[in-house]
């Protein structure tokens, strides 16, 4: 049987896509990111042959007619990685009152904390309701860190056991991580990505010099995981469905314009993915990961390939603590180029195991 799903991989509105900046930020409504995509397209996968039904975005509330399709499906799964905060911000479902229309079991999968500690002190009750609301109709709850489960554990100590810290479902697609020969030194080709928000330049800038410097032979590839849209084409076929993003490259904030001039001076190339199967297929091509994109080191871990993931937010130490790889600082990335990554993959099973589990719950009490 089918499900439906709520992520931030879809844009609201999506034929009304209007390009602006104030102040030098762009229309939030238009943001993307590819990571996001890389989230559904794991979940996707993990869960065949079941298929999505339905899929809308988590950005905006559920109108009647979504709700209804939604309530046709045995499912609605919340992919929804950092919407984990004690106010509901940013998670228009969990401040309005469509959750309670919805009929069918809510089932958040690989659900995180925002990257501000400061936001998740402590659910207000409001909040707590709602998601009791969730948690009543499921036997597990999916996190993605154990940072996660112990803020769900935290807020509601009377159901406790039902948060089982599985990771991010990117980790494990399509892994390799059963071969041998895998995490080698390899470096004809790196891939640096960049997160260009907050007090960004210093680190990117710092990022794009050591690799420039240090793989001077080397193809050099920055690619911008986020950027703004001007249309979104989603379509559905057998059962699958395929988002395709279009943006007009010579229109970019302030910000990814200086990011993409210092990366061309310093001889890298660049990428902007438009699909996700694109970006998988694409980032085949390289040896080596750097860089600040969470979902783009998971994805290299995953194939078996060496990735460096510099800090950005509080929302990668979770996973850092579970699978035992560095946080880079981007002033010394050459102290951690002799990590074994042996120590991930031995502790890369322990949570696969937990996937397994959460997603067979799943495929044989939700969706038979």
């Amino acid at each position: 049987m089918n499900y439906s799903v709520l992520t931030p991989a879809i844009l609201p509105n999506k034929k009304k896509f209007k390009y602006y900046l104030k102040n030098d930020k762009p229309n939030r409504e238009n943001y993307f990111n590819i990571g996001d995509c890389f989230v559904l397209e794991s979940m996707i996968t993990s869960l065949k042959p079941h298929y999505p039904e339905h899929i809308y975005s988590v950005r905006s509330d559920l109108s009647d007619l979504q709700i209804n399709k939604i309530n046709s499906t045995k499912a609605l799964l919340l992919p929804i990685t950092n919407r984990l905060n004690d106010t509901g911000k940013n998670f228009p479902i969990m401040k309005s009152n469509t959750i309670e229309k919805i009929e069918v079991p809510i089932v958040l999968y690989g659900v995180g904390i925002s990257g501000d500690p400061k936001s998740n002190n402590g659910m207000t009750d409001v909040i707590k309701d709602k998601y009791n609301f969730i948690f009543k109709k499921v036997k597990y709850v999916s996190t993605r860190c154990s940072l996660s489960q112990n803020y769900l554990k935290t807020n509601f100590p009377e159901i406790k056991e039902k948060f089982i810290m599985t990771s991010c479902p990117v980790v494990f697609h399509k892994h390799k991580l059963n071969e041998s020969g895998l995490f080698k030194d390899k470096t004809n080709s790196v891939l640096l990505t960049v997160t260009n928000r907050d007090d960004f330049w210093e680190r990117e800038c710092k990022t794009i010099d050591f690799v420039a410097e240090k793989y001077k032979t080397s193809k050099k590839v920055i690619s911008m995981h986020d950027y703004h849209l001007n249309n979104q084409h989603i379509s559905k076929r057998d059962g699958q469905f395929s988002i395709l993003n279009y943006i007009n490259e010579g229109v970019f904030p302030k910000n990814n314009q200086a990011i993409f001039t210092y990366a061309l001076s310093k001889g890298f190339e660049v990428y902007i993915p438009r699909a996700v199967n694109d970006c998988f297929e694409y980032y085949k091509n390289f040896d080596l990961h750097i860089g600040s994109r969470l979902h783009a080191h998971l994805h290299f871990l995953s194939q078996g390939k060496k990735s460096f993931l510099t800090f950005v937010d509080y929302r990668c130490k979770g996973f850092s603590d579970d699978f035992g790889f560095p946080i880079c600082d981007y002033k010394n990335l050459e102290y951690y180029l002799d990590f074994d990554f042996e120590l991930f993959r031995a502790k890369f099973f322990k949570h696969f195991n937990e996937m397994a589990k959460f997603n067979n719950y799943i495929k044989e009490m939700l969706l038979v």
